[in-house]
């Protein structure tokens, strides 16, 4: 598969400046969902450093996403019996067919809350207990990956991000990515020096496809996901 993704990246250019469908590859929407975590941090909330602050119970994604944090599960890269502060760990819904269930949290941050920890408080042998994931995903899909390929006229395949830009204060999401440009539901070729731009709140909404590739190659993983539009910056 290394060596695969190697060679579809030779002779890869960029593309024009347009607002197209989007798919991100599984690792690279992990990566994504990787930058969405500060966000459901409860101590990010309470600080108002966070765009979901005040979004609790409300629509923040299409109807399609669940988002998972489970340190109960068999054989999970970041399972474990208990927490950082010894509670005992246990499968928490963080966003619920779209709607925003519950905030990641240690004791401290509950206690602030007024609720319940959720046994996501991580520590080192000379730091505080803070709110860290255990096996924090998106909930498998029913799409296959070649589906949602074949059902894009014109768009973008995502197998890579760079950089960090993304601010969960305000929302916005800005990455150079490199992949693969689709036209006629086919892979045509590859491309790079590109960006992606959006604003996250925004992004979550636009879903409209999650794939059944869900692997766990780290404690944070995606299944594919397709994005109805968002803006390419190209040449």
């Amino acid at each position: 598969k290394a060596a695969t993704r190697a060679l579809a990246k030779l002779g890869a250019t960029p593309v024009p400046s347009a607002k197209v469908p989007v798919i991100f590859e599984a690792e690279a929407a992990g990566d994504f969902l990787s930058n969405l975590f500060g966000a459901v941090n409860a101590s990010n909330v309470l600080e108002e450093r966070s765009f979901l602050a005040g979004k609790l119970n409300t629509a923040i994604a299409s109807p399609l996403v669940t988002i998972i944090d489970d340190g109960t599960m068999r054989r999970g890269l970041g399972s474990r019996p208990f927490d950082g502060e010894g509670v005992q760990s246990r499968r928490n819904i963080v966003v619920n067919r779209g709607v925003l269930s519950r905030f990641l949290q240690t004791s401290v941050t509950a206690r602030r809350m007024g609720v319940s920890t959720t046994g996501n408080a991580g520590r080192g042998y000379d730091s505080l207990p803070q709110v860290q994931p255990n096996n924090f995903f998106i909930d498998r899909g029913g799409t296959r990956l070649e589906k949602m390929i074949a059902e894009v006229p014109k768009g973008l395949y995502v197998t890579d991000l760079a950089g960090q830009g993304v601010d969960v204060v305000s929302g916005e999401f800005s990455q150079q990515v490199e992949g693969s440009w689709i036209e006629a539901g086919k892979i045509t070729k590859p491309v790079e020096g590109i960006t992606i731009g959006g604003h996250m709140p925004e992004m979550l909404l636009a879903i409209d496809a999650v794939g059944s590739d869900l692997e766990f190659r780290s404690n944070v993983a995606s299944p594919s996901l397709r994005f109805k539009e968002l803006t390419v910056g190209g040449s």
